[in-house]
């Protein structure tokens, strides 16, 4: 059966729920238009085909044309509320992010003439503040604290819209987990460091929804008119700490016996402990009333998921996708000449392709680079260890500066053109001694490379193929 068409304007699209909603409505076949501040760097690197409005967030007026003739708007624009400390211009920042873009997308549908039918609006579970072991339905009552004042004044902002004749879905949203952003990378990280642990007693509960889940139900209130009102984004069983430690532990291969004190956990995080101590147990009895299915209802099931294809133990992840204007059968060529490398990978690496196995590139073909890695030369040799014509391989490294690097390349067609998806698990020499000194390091390297890789590879889509 066919899905009617619809078009979206998505506000926040270049974080990483938008960017899964966006290849999500792309792959249904729905248009997307995204705001950004700057729409030449991020054109060409989401996932999903799009059209691009500039906007420059805040108090800044959101283009007419962004708005008209769109069925659905969907905001999820919000400062992070967990990478920096909460110091006052913090807190003010946070606020401000969410109240302005409602006041900015209010502004603009006041003035519009055919106005989007509805309003999908992010707001957060941090709504109902620590509450212990209550069962937190869409009908509790708003917590105490700055992230549950956060949430309500940032709800409040949507009162005009039904004036307007808008329907307006807000979603309280968990912890979203996804391995292309959010909280699970990071928290990945610090297990592969050895420091995984159960945070204060472990006792207190944890909302979260997988980021498929997510998407699907922002989808699903986009198109279903009896969505209306506040709904909790959250899975159907909330975990408390101590089950989130084991599910990350057991499908990622981590070691999982350790503990951190609240005590310590306060002094090194401050207010922001209140994130990881607070207990929020929410239930989306709203969604479910509506026979809204969640495919990942517990957490084990979606850490099996998620983590599942772990090649080894203790492993960093890094996962990136990018959607390009061109039929994989007109991409493979490229990328299955491992020459080609070298036009992709950054100059300040220094990278050069010495030897090449075979004259085909095919499963067990060996392939011998050389390159300096912060002025240290380096050796790499990797394996192709799978090969699948027009869809995807697998090399794994041989001999180089990681104790493992495994990187599935995959080739998907999708809404008229390719969306790529590097997948690389890795892992440090001397682990986790190498992953406490320089860890962070490398992460911020792997994420440059995979950066400058999608930057050249938009910018060969016109004709570099």
């Amino acid at each position: 059966m066919s899905v009617e068409t619809k078009r979206f304007l998505i506000m926040g699209a270049t974080g990483f729920v938008g960017r899964e909603l966006g290849r999500r409505l792309a792959a249904a076949g729905h248009h997307v238009a995204i705001l950004a501040r700057q729409p030449e760097k991020v054109r060409g690197c989401l996932p999903f085909p799009c059209e691009v409005f500039a906007w420059g967030g805040g108090d800044a007026d959101i283009p007419p044309a962004a708005v008209e003739g769109r069925d659905a708007v969907v905001n999820l624009v919000g400062e992070g509320i967990a990478d920096r400390p909460w110091t006052a211009k913090r807190r003010e920042a946070i606020v401000a992010s969410r109240t302005q873009s409602v006041a900015a997308l209010a502004r603009a549908l006041t003035l519009a003439v055919a106005r989007p039918s509805v309003v999908v609006q992010a707001s957060a579970i941090g709504f109902y503040g620590d509450r212990g072991d209550s069962d937190l339905t869409e009908q509790a009552s708003a917590g105490t604290g700055f992230l549950a004042e956060t949430c309500v004044a940032w709800e409040r902002g949507l009162d005009h819209f039904e004036s307007m004749g808008v329907r307006v879905v807000t979603l309280r949203i968990g912890m979203v987990l996804g391995l292309t952003g959010g909280a699970l990378p990071k928290l990945l990280g610090v297990y592969a460091k050895g420091l995984g642990a159960v945070l204060g007693n472990g006792r207190q509960w944890t909302s979260w929804i997988h980021v498929d889940d997510l998407t699907a139900m922002i989808a699903t209130a986009a198109v279903d008119g009896r969505w209306r009102g506040v709904f909790n984004a959250s899975a159907p069983e909330p975990c408390r700490n101590e089950s989130l430690n084991a599910a990350i532990a057991k499908h990622g291969r981590y070691a999982a016996n350790k503990s951190v004190p609240a005590l310590a956990l306060r002094a090194t995080m401050g207010k922001r402990a209140a994130l990881v101590l607070a207990s929020t147990k929410v239930i989306p009895a709203a969604a479910a009333r509506l026979g809204f299915a969640f495919q990942f209802p517990t957490i084990d099931g979606a850490c099996a998921a998620l983590l599942g294809g772990a090649v080894e133990p203790h492993l960093r992840r890094h996962v990136v996708q990018q959607w390009i204007p061109v039929a994989p059968a007109e991409v493979w060529p490229f990328f299955s000449e491992a020459r080609n490398l070298e036009r992709i990978t950054p100059p300040w690496l220094g990278f050069k392709v010495d030897d090449v196995s075979t004259a085909a590139m095919g499963e067990g073909t060996r392939i011998r680079y050389s390159l300096r890695l912060h002025g240290i030369p380096m050796a790499w040799e990797s394996l192709i260890t799978s090969w699948n014509p027009g869809l995807g391989f697998v090399d794994e490294q041989k001999r180089g500066p990681y104790s493992v690097w495994h990187h599935t390349h995959l080739f998907e067609a999708m809404a008229g053109g390719t969306l790529m998806t590097d997948a690389v698990q890795y892992r440090l020499p001397v682990a986790p001694l190498g992953e406490l000194v320089a860890g962070a390091f490398v992460e911020r390297d792997v994420a440059r490379i995979f950066a400058h890789r999608c930057k050249t590879v938009a910018a060969m889509k016109a004709g570099g193929f």
